[in-house]
């Protein structure tokens, strides 16, 4: 099975792709993180998430 997990509000200081999957790997080592991107143009998704 596989999750998809959207987080807001990050600020662009902390948008690192390595310094995130460092700290998602060490505050959940119970779970498997294959794969993560960073959106930034996202209005559509907001739309959604709204609803």
């Amino acid at each position: 099975a596989s999750r998809t997990l959207m987080i807001r509000d990050i600020r662009k200081t902390a948008c690192d792709e390595e310094k995130l999957s460092a700290y998602f790997r060490e505050a959940y080592p119970s779970f498997q993180i294959t794969h993560f991107t960073l959106a930034y143009n996202i209005a559509q998704l907001q739309h959604l998430y709204k609803r």
